[in-house]
């Protein structure tokens, strides 16, 4: 949440979750870039990208342990 945009090359991410934050409708958005010269748009703020996915979800509690 707020972190400066940060391109990687192997299609991984992690995110922690804070106690905080349960509760708490987020979203995270995702952005593809091709390795050719060529990109289908522009993103403010992470430059030509190819295609982008959004997810939108609700921060639940963690399981109980059984």
């Amino acid at each position: 949440m707020g972190n400066k945009p940060v391109w990687n090359n192997i299609g991984e991410f992690e995110l922690t979750i804070q106690k905080s934050q349960v509760g708490i409708n987020m979203w995270a958005y995702f952005y593809v870039r091709s390795p050719r010269e060529f990109h289908a748009s522009e993103e403010p703020g992470f430059g030509m990208i190819d295609d982008s996915v959004t997810f939108s979800y609700e921060v639940l509690p963690p399981r109980s342990k059984c």
